[in-house]
C-alpha cells in the first residue's frame, strides 16, 4: 500500500491568505483542505483523517482556532498541529501549551515566510516515533526483570515528559518564556532528566511523573517550581544561547528534549554519531572535557570492498550498523558489523544463498556485511505517521501480511512477538520473512533484546503466563492495525497495556468503526478472539468498506 500524500486541514477566516497558502502548500506536493471557521474544520477532521492542523488564531464567532485545535484533537488525537498568528496575546501562549501545539509561529517574526512555514512544517511531520530514536538507548537498566516490568509503565511517564517538553518547546518559541524563566525551569529539570535516563528502579517511575507534571502544571497553571534538588551544573549563558536558537527555529522539540541528558552526561554523547553531532549543535561544540572525550570509532576511516566506512549508526542489539560509502562517492551502503555465532553463520549463509547481501567477509571475530542502504528501514515502521491512516487502504494493504500469517497459522507454527519493526515492506506487500514458532519465555525475551528491543505492547496476555498459540499473533497484528490507523506512539497505547493487566478489552473509541472487530482481536481470552486471522481480516475488510 503505497502512503497517500499528506494531508493538511487549514483554518484561515482571511479568505485571500487562505487561498494563497493552499496553492502554496499544494505547490509543495501536499494535500490541503481549507476552511473559513472552526465548525468547517471541526466537521472536516471528523470526515476525513489529517495529518497536520494549521490554524490561525483569531476568529469571528464563539470558538478561536485554539478552540478548534482543543476539538480536532480530542478526535484525532495524534494530529500535528502549528498555530500561525500575529496576534500577541500572554493567554494564547498558555492555551497553545495546554492543547499541546507541535509548534507556535508569530507572523511578525524576523524571516518568518513561505520558506520558514515549510520548513517547519516538514520538522513537525518528520519527528520521529519514540520507539525508533536513538535516545530510547539511553536507558541503563538494571536487570531485565526490572526493565520489564518499567517498561510496562513507560507510556505514562513517557506521556509527562513528552507534554512538558511539547509544552516547554511552544512557550519558548513566540517567547512567552524568557531566558530567565527557561533557567528557572532547567534547574529543576536537570535531575529529571538524568533519572529518566537511568532508572533502574520500578519506584522512580512514579517520582519521575510527578516531577514532569510539576513543571508541566508550573507552564500552564502558574504553580510554584518545585525546590532545586541538586547544584546546578548548566549555566545561565548557555541556556540564553539556546533559548535564543529555540526562538529562531534552530532547535526543533526533538532535539530540546535531548539537550539536558547531552550536556550532562557524556556517555549519552558517546552512543552514536549523531548524538554526537547533535550536542555540538545545541551547545556549540565540545568543551576542554568533551575534546577530551570525543570519540572516534576506530573502523571509521577503514575500507571493506573498497567502501570507505564513515559514520557510526544507531546499533541494532548486538549488531554495530555503519554509514560507509561507495569509491564513486554517491550512493551510501549500510555496513553490518555481527559477532559470529552459529546463529549469525546460519543466517547470513541463507542470505547469501538468496543473493541478497552485496559483500561480506570475517574481520576480528565479526562478520562485515554490506546492505543496500535502501533496505535498512525496510519495515512497517514507514507506515506510521501522524493522524493515522485511511480504514480502506490501511486493511487492503495490509492483507499480504494477515494472509502470510495465517498460511503459517494453518501449519502450525505461531510467533508469538509480532511487531511493526519485524515486517518487512516488499514488492508483494508487509510480510513477516524470519517468522519463527514460539520460543518458551525466557528464549522469547532473548530473542526480543537481540532484536534491539523488546516491544511489549504487542505482547498478548497469554504469552506473559508462559504460552501461547495462533491468537496471540492476532493479538498482535490487532495492536498494529490500531497502531496504524491512528498514528499511535508508544506513549499512546498505555490504554492497550492497562487492559491486558485488568483483562479486559481496551476502549479504543479513537478507532472508530474498526474498533469492535480491533477489540474482539485483542480480547484478554484467546477463546474470544476470531477463530483465525482470515475470519479477523475479512471482519476489518467489510467493517472499513461501510
Amino acid at each position: 500500500m503505497p502512503l497517500p500524500n499528506v494531508s493538511i486541514l487549514l483554518l484561515e477566516d482571511d479568505e485571500n491568505l487562505r487561498e494563497i497558502l493552499q496553492v502554496t502548500l499544494e505547490d509543495a506536493d501536499f494535500e490541503v483542505v481549507g476552511c473559513g471557521n472552526p465548525e468547517q474544520a471541526i466537521a472536516a477532521a471528523r470526515k476525513q483523517r489529517f495529518q497536520l492542523f494549521i490554524t490561525d488564531v483569531r476568529m469571528a464567532g464563539t470558538t478561536d482556532g485554539v478552540g478548534a485545535l482543543v476539538a480536532i484533537k480530542s478526535i484525532r488525537r495524534t494530529i500535528r498541529t502549528i498555530i500561525i498568528t500575529g496576534y500577541a496575546s500572554e493567554d494564547v501562549p498558555v492555551r497553545a501549551m495546554k492543547a499541546q501545539a507541535d509548534d507556535y509561529l508569530l507572523k511578525g517574526d524576523q524571516g518568518f515566510g513561505i520558506a520558514e512555514l515549510l520548513r517547519v512544517i516538514r520538522r513537525v511531520l518528520d519527528r520521529t516515533a519514540p520507539e525508533l530514536a536513538w535516545t530510547d538507548r539511553l536507558r541503563q537498566w538494571a536487570s531485565l526483570p526490572h526493565k520489564l516490568w518499567i517498561e510496562s509503565r513507560l507510556p505514562q511517564l513517557e506521556v509527562e515528559r513528552q507534554n512538558f517538553y511539547e509544552q516547554f518547546f511552544v512557550g519558548l518559541r513566540p517567547g512567552h518564556l524568557n531566558a530567565e524563566q527557561a533557567y528557572q525551569v532547567w534547574r529543576r529539570l536537570q535531575d529529571l532528566e538524568l533519572g529518566f535516563h537511568r532508572i533502574a528502579q520500578a519506584a522512580q517511575v512514579t517520582a519521575l511523573r510527578a516531577g514532569y507534571r510539576a513543571l508541566s502544571d508550573h507552564l500552564i497553571g502558574g504553580q510554584p517550581l518545585p525546590e532545586v534538588g541538586s547544584v546546578d551544573r548548566l549555566r545561565r549563558e548557555q541556556i540564553t544561547h539556546l533559548v535564543q536558537r529555540v526562538r529562531q527555529g534552530q532547535v526543533p522539540v526533538e532535539q530540546l528534549r535531548l539537550a539536558t541528558i547531552l550536556v550532562l552526561d557524556a556517555e549519552a554523547r558517546r552512543q552514536s554519531a549523531e548524538a554526537y553531532a547533535c550536542y555540538c549543535q545545541l551547545w556549540g561544540g565540545p568543551d576542554e572535557a568533551g575534546q577530551a572525550e570525543t570519540k572516534i570509532d576506530p573502523r571509521i576511516g577503514l575500507t571493506v570492498a573498497a567502501h570507505r566506512v564513515a559514520e557510526a549508526l544507531e546499533p541494532v542489539g548486538d549488531v554495530q550498523r555503519y554509514r560507509v560509502i561507495q569509491p564513486s562517492g554517491s550512493h551510501p551502503v549500510l555496513l553490518e558489523v555481527i559477532p559470529v555465532t552459529a546463529e549469525s553463520s546460519a543466517a547470513l549463509a541463507r542470505e547469501k544463498s538468496r543473493q541478497t547481501l552485496r559483500h561480506g567477509e570475517r574481520r576480528d571475530n565479526h562478520f562485515w556485511v554490506l546492505r543496500d542502504w535502501d533496505k535498512r528501514e525496510q519495515t512497517l515502521n514507514a507506515w506510521l505517521r501522524p493522524g493515522g491512516c485511511d480504514a480502506s487502504e490501511l486493511v487492503a494493504g495490509l492483507r499480504p501480511l494477515f494472509e502470510a500469517v495465517y498460511q503459517a497459522n494453518s501449519n502450525g507454527l505461531f510467533d508469538g512477538g509480532l511487531n511493526l519493526s519485524r515486517v518487512q515492506l516488499t514488492a508483494r506487500g508487509p510480510v513477516v520473512e524470519d517468522f519463527s514458532t514460539y520460543l518458551p519465555w525466557r528464549l522469547f525475551v532473548e530473542r526480543g533484546k537481540a532484536m534491539g528491543g523488546f516491544q511489549i505492547f504487542y505482547v498478548a496476555p497469554e504469552v506473559l503466563q508462559q504460552s501461547a498459540g495462533p491468537p496471540a499473533d492476532q493479538y498482535s497484528l490487532g495492536v498494529m492495525v490500531y497502531q496504524l490507523l491512528t498514528g499511535s506512539g508508544p506513549q499512546d497505547l498505555a490504554e492497550i497495556l492497562q487492559a491486558r493487566a485488568l483483562l479486559r478489552e481496551p476502549e479504543l473509541h479513537d478507532a472508530e468503526k474498526l474498533a469492535p472487530i480491533l477489540r474482539r482481536m485483542m480480547a484478554p481470552e484467546p477463546d474470544r478472539r476470531y477463530p483465525n486471522l482470515g475470519l479477523a481480516w475479512r471482519a476489518l475488510w467489510e467493517a472499513a468498506q461501510a
